[in-house]
């Protein structure tokens, strides 16, 4: 019985959730805003910025489970044909690629809407000092 590599790239939904739940957090407060009676509730952008968060969480995905199986079989294959022999790049790693140029400008997009931090409030001793 010959044992085959397991070469198929698997999307499992529980990484693609666990990848959303990341990113969900970092953007919280540019999706959601309080309403007035307390219940936070979707903002017109962040309606927007949910289905960028949704596809970057799943090309991330693609992306691991790409790279995974790059680390166990490799970046490149021989194959033998007649007498020659050729060097050819793995489907993972194609696949990586593909989807590392889609990644890239969704991150891109993500980030310009990344909530700033709000400067931390000085100690009173802190603030002492700057005075003089």
């Amino acid at each position: 019985m010959a044992t085959s590599k397991n070469t198929e790239i698997l999307v499992n939904d529980s990484v693609i959730k666990k990848e959303k739940r990341k990113l969900m957090k970092i953007f919280e407060k540019a999706v959601k805003e309080v309403g007035d009676d307390g219940k936070k509730r979707f903002t017109d952008k962040g309606i927007m910025l949910e289905g960028l968060i949704d596809e970057a969480a799943f090309v991330r995905s693609v992306l691991l489970e790409a790279k995974r199986l790059i680390k166990t079989d490799g970046i490149e294959t021989t194959t033998i044909n007649g007498s020659q022999k050729y060097k050819n790049a793995t489907p993972a790693t194609k696949i990586y690629a593909e989807y590392l140029r889609t990644y890239t400008p969704l991150v891109n997009s993500l980030l310009e809407h990344i909530p700033e931090k709000k400067e931390k409030k000085q100690a009173r001793l802190a603030a002492l000092l700057i005075d003089d």
